[in-house]
């Protein structure tokens, strides 16, 4: 018994390429370095503090993106990932019902007193 090595010879853990060699999918994070399926996402001035939201969403201190791209609108300060399994998410009961018939994840953020509801890069409710 040996231990063999989990990557192909000159791969690392944690690497962008798969063990085919390929790029993976999704969002890769290093010191300066922001990337989406290889693809080098610019850094704005000052940005920080990335976060994997899940589902294609990612965070930083000034944007929001989904699947790479930016989310123009969004406030990353209060940007949240949601499911139909996390409850309600208007007053009124006729926007959750339709909202619920969508088998997906929605991404939510708050500007002052207003909620915004967006599906993928798209704001599709407000309130």
């Amino acid at each position: 018994m040996g231990n063999k090595p989990s990557t192909p010879e000159g791969l690392k853990f944690g690497s962008i390429y798969g063990i085919d060699g390929k790029v993976r999918p999704g969002y890769y994070l290093a010191k300066n370095k922001v990337m989406y399926k290889g693809e080098i996402i610019p850094l704005l001035e000052n940005e920080t503090d990335f976060q994997k939201l899940k589902y294609g969403y990612l965070k930083s201190n000034k944007r929001v993106f989904y699947n790479g791209k930016e989310i123009s609108m969004a406030n990353p300060a209060t940007f949240s990932v949601i499911t139909r399994n996390n409850g309600v998410i208007s007053k009124n009961p006729l926007k959750n019902k339709e909202l619920s018939k969508l088998n997906t994840v929605l991404g939510m953020d708050f500007v002052g007193n207003q909620k915004r509801i967006y599906f993928r890069n798209d704001l599709i409710h407000t309130e």
